[in-house]
């Protein structure tokens, strides 16, 4: 195993070294490359960057595992081609350039990493490049309706490559609903008070039980967005700003849901 550590070098051309183990550490290389083909070297980096990775020959990497760092500019062979990769491929929180500032000048490079994973049935790594062919795409959009939603998307989303994002603007939401409900008192009872005098709900009633009203509330309205799953309510809004909040809530939580949903299907590859 050969290890380069903490270096700045201008190019790192792999000879010699077939079937290598080689690990990056802390490095700033300008550029890596290969004259010779079948290399399969088993290549790991951890707070590396690399402003360009030719991998344009054929089984040049074996296993690739980049933790941290960034890779800036890519070549690589077209679909057409044999797959420069022969094992599996990892990037781990490694930065990719999403806009034309950098050495990606299109979205071709990242269409060309997605094929080529795709066909070692790599899903995961290749909805990432995915995400950033798009990203790039999107820059070369003219229609200004066409680049709004797809950076909706992007934000939301990653564009349905992340499970975690939107869940966890939906989960940000419902807290922030809550806790402003709860604290302006925008919630009050939906029912006469006498209609709530058994079980849980009889809580519902105390003079001071402004976070528990709010708490269903938004609760209400994060999982039935616009009443889907009933309009029955045991609370409503106390006025007409708290009505508008709620509607918007609805709206929000349903994109929400909707892409936590899909993102879930592209991961599993669930099929309809």
């Amino acid at each position: 195993m050969v290890t380069l550590q903490n270096i700045r070098i201008k190019t790192l051309i792999l000879k010699g070294c077939a079937n290598s183990k080689i690990h990056l550490e802390n490095c700033w290389i300008k550029e890596v490359s290969s004259n010779h083909n079948d290399l399969a070297i088993q290549l790991t980096a951890n707070k590396s960057y690399i402003g360009k990775l030719n991998i344009n020959q054929r089984s040049f990497l074996g296993d690739v595992h980049f933790k941290g760092g960034g890779i800036i500019g890519i070549d690589i062979s077209n679909p057409e081609y044999n797959n420069p990769f022969t094992g599996s491929v990892i990037f781990e929180n490694t930065f990719f350039p999403r806009n034309k500032k950098y050495f990606i000048k299109n979205p071709q490079p990242y269409r060309n990493m997605r094929h080529h994973l795709m066909s070692l049935e790599n899903g995961t790594t290749a909805s990432m490049f995915h995400s950033l062919e798009l990203a790039i795409e999107r820059q070369e959009d003219t229609s200004t309706i066409n680049k709004s939603f797809s950076w909706c998307y992007e934000k939301f989303s990653d564009y349905g490559a992340s499970i975690a994002r939107p869940l966890t603007l939906l989960i940000s939401l419902f807290v922030l609903s809550w806790l402003s409900i709860g604290y302006f008192e925008g919630a009050k009872l939906a029912l006469p008070e006498e209609s709530y005098h058994y079980g849980w709900k009889e809580s519902l009633t105390a003079p001071h039980a402004h976070y528990y009203r709010a708490a269903v509330l938004a609760g209400h309205y994060t999982l039935s967005p616009f009443g889907i799953l009933g309009a029955k309510t045991l609370v409503i809004p106390s006025n007409g700003f708290f009505l508008f909040w709620v509607m918007l809530q609805s709206l929000l939580s349903t994109t929400f849901i909707t892409l936590t949903i899909l993102a879930i299907r592209r991961r599993f590859k669930l099929k309809q």
